[in-house]
């Protein structure tokens, strides 16, 4: 097995979890400071794996797991499916996200053809995983500034919100309303 991520945090996180559920497993690691491949389950950065040095020197694979996977239409994720799948054409694909949905709109359909399984935010809280949300809500006279802001893809330009909200004032106004 692969399992590719591009976080350190979510690297590490992983590789744990596999070996707490399988202590006796055969894990190595394929990343910048260590190139080992395992016989069992290599954790990869994709950062390094996607290297054509680096890809030229993978093994084949059974399955190819994919952490974050709505990161897939990236070009460098691009490059390991398809030399995971030049080597072994049978190739398992399986990808883990809780962000299905990319701001570019661009699809997970040319790498995942169907969803085993959708957890909602109720559930998750219904279960005890995440803690209800609570809103508040603080007005520091911005109202009209931020109506104006620009909308890139599906969302707002975070660049225009950090120049209007990220002041001194509103971090303070912030701080003393989380602070009562």
């Amino acid at each position: 097995s692969l399992v590719i991520q591009h976080r350190d945090e979510l690297f590490a996180q992983n590789r744990a979890t596999y070996k707490r559920f399988d202590p006796e497993a055969q894990t190595d690691i394929y990343a910048a400071d260590r190139k080992k491949w395992s016989e069992g389950a290599t954790f990869a950065m994709v950062q390094t794996l996607a290297r054509d040095n680096n890809l030229a020197l993978m093994p084949s694979f059974d399955l190819l797991v994919i952490d974050e996977a709505h990161h897939v239409a990236a070009e460098s994720y691009q490059k390991i499916i398809r030399r995971a799948k030049e080597l072994n054409p049978r190739l398992a694909v399986f990808g883990v996200t809780a962000t299905p949905e990319r701001g570019d709109s661009r699809g997970l359909q040319a790498v995942f053809n169907n969803v085993c399984d959708a957890v909602t935010l109720g559930e998750l809280i219904a279960e005890g995983h995440l803690v209800r949300p609570r809103t508040f809500v603080i007005d520091c006279g911005l109202g009209d500034s931020l109506s104006k802001v620009r909308r890139t893809a599906n969302d707002f330009d975070m660049g225009e919100v950090e120049s209007i909200m990220n002041k001194q004032v509103v971090n303070d106004a912030v701080f003393r309303e989380w602070n009562t």
